[in-house]
């Protein structure tokens, strides 16, 4: 998993920031401008928030949503 104290909350903001605003800009193409710390930073904070879980799992097919969002 990434580190979350690897950056501030301000830093990784920023970072996943960065990262979709270029994804956002340039569509796929903007995918491959994305730097590996703006990457780590998007994975950091999708784990702080309590979903790093939830993305394994739907991974590994463990994972189904059904109709109304319930896990």
């Amino acid at each position: 998993m990434a580190d979350p104290t690897r950056f501030s909350e301000t830093e990784m903001l920023a970072h996943c920031g960065r990262a979709l605003r270029k994804i956002d800009h340039r569509d796929r193409r903007g995918t491959f401008m994305v730097t590996h710390d703006e990457i780590e930073a998007m994975a950091a904070l999708i784990d702080s928030i309590g979903l790093g879980h939830l993305c394994i799992q739907a991974a590994e097919g463990h994972l189904t949503i059904t109709k109304g969002g319930s896990a």
